[in-house]
């Protein structure tokens, strides 16, 4: 559902996410591609109830596009990522 956002635009939801730490890094994704994004819902979501909430990723209207390719972009990127070569720390399994 659009709403209003601070700059005057409309807002719209880009994502709806089972929980706050999958929605964070779509919004950190959104962000470091330059999209204003923010999260709604992470409170309620955490509820363990018959009706548990959704967490909403929130971008402008005009930006759902963008969006949308920022993405498929980070997705593309995560694909081609050579595990063998990332230094993920020591050699004792740290």
């Amino acid at each position: 559902m659009p709403s209003a956002d601070d700059a005057g635009g409309m807002t719209a939801i880009f994502a709806s996410l089972s929980d706050e730490w999958e929605a964070g890094l779509v919004r950190d994704t959104l962000l470091a591609a330059g999209i204003p994004a923010t999260i709604a819902g992470g409170f309620t979501a955490s509820f363990r109830a018959d009706a548990p909430g959704r967490v909403r990723v929130l971008v402008r209207e005009r930006d759902l596009d963008a969006a949308a390719d920022a993405m498929r972009k980070a997705r593309e990127d995560a694909a081609n990522i050579d595990w063998d070569s990332v230094d993920l720390g020591g050699d004792d399994g740290r």
